[in-house]
């Protein structure tokens, strides 16, 4: 029969390794959760310049977008040269597709939608134009290099306007850092506000480059 102080020795044993136990499956539910699906191609397969608006309004209408506190972000966004002649602007959420950050960048290059920007303000002067908003519209933030180059487009869901282009800077993480989850924010700097997104080992960001 097993003395006092053996079974206090064994229950002290079995409670450290309930404690590890529970250790490793937090850690596994935290740090290792796998990644959603990859944002979906669209069904058309032509260049998206060509493609009818109709088409591409259709293939954003099967994408799915976050827009919590932790994985997007809504805030005012700038109107004219800071320092000295700059103020606040309309209101605009941004919103993640969910699967990008399973996106792999031969699937970015042959072009995905990623994120959805979606104007708050409905004031006859609260349009943006650099990311293609008219007062409480919505517009999709477009990425592709099938022209020999990364590129954003904004495509508003109003089809009388025009697509809006920008220049896109895609960077690998040095450190392979991998994300597990979705995640678009503002990026500020002294001049001007651009747009960053999370896609696997890789991170992606326009350049604010429209005048």
């Amino acid at each position: 029969m097993a003395s006092q102080g053996e079974r206090g020795h064994t229950s002290k044993w079995l409670l450290l390794v309930i404690v590890l136990l529970v250790g490793v499956l937090v850690f596994v539910s935290c740090f290792m959760k796998p990644l959603p699906r990859a944002t979906p191609q669209p069904a058309f397969s032509t260049d998206v310049d060509s493609t009818s608006r109709s088409a591409i309004l259709e293939y954003a209408d099967t994408l799915t977008f976050t827009d919590s506190f932790a994985t997007g972000e809504t805030r005012r966004l700038m109107r004219g040269t800071c320092p000295g002649s700059c103020s606040y602007g309309p209101l605009v959420r941004l919103e993640p597709e969910t699967g990008t950050v399973a996106l792999d960048s031969a699937a970015l290059w042959q072009g995905r939608i990623i994120a959805r920007l979606v104007n708050l303000s409905v004031g006859p002067g609260d349009s943006y134009p650099k990311f293609n908003l008219e007062p409480g519209g919505t517009s999709y933030w477009w990425v592709d290099g099938r022209h020999g180059v990364w590129r954003s487009l904004f495509i508003s869901r109003d089809t009388m306007r025009a697509f809006m282009p920008d220049s896109f800077v895609h960077h690998v993480d040095v450190d392979h850092y991998r994300w597990n989850v979705s995640v678009a924010k503002y990026i500020w700097t002294e001049a001007d506000e651009q747009l960053w997104v999370a896609c696997s080992q890789s991170c992606c960001k326009t350049s604010g480059g429209f005048p």
